[in-house]
């Protein structure tokens, strides 16, 4: 048996010349501005049938078909529009991270 030292890591001074700085990006979750989108969409939906009152007779679609259909296109437009909002998201989280970054890179000799 040999008699060393166990290796407790790199040094302070070894970790300083390898280390490159880090930066955090917090990207935002597209499904789920996707999915409150929809909801939203199909929640305005309902709202607007129940505004709106129940269907007249002899009215080519009854209250449950238009919710339907009105559910369909508001969820669809909702989830565009969730979408269109994380992509704001994430280019003003990259722009931040970004700017973190230069903040904390050494000044150049």
């Amino acid at each position: 048996m040999s008699s060393t030292a166990p290796d407790d890591g790199p040094t302070p001074e070894e970790l300083a010349r390898t280390a490159t700085p880090a930066t955090l990006r917090r990207a935002p979750r597209y499904r789920g501005f996707a999915f409150a989108g929809v909801l939203v969409g199909v929640l305005a939906a309902v709202v607007a049938v129940v505004v709106s009152g129940p269907a007249r007779d002899g009215a080519p679609l009854d209250t449950v078909s238009v919710v339907l259909l009105l559910a369909v296109v508001l969820g669809g437009f909702g989830a565009l529009l969730g979408t269109a909002v994380a992509v704001l998201v994430d280019r003003r989280s990259l722009r931040a991270s970004r700017r973190t970054a230069d903040d904390a890179a050494p000044p150049s000799a």
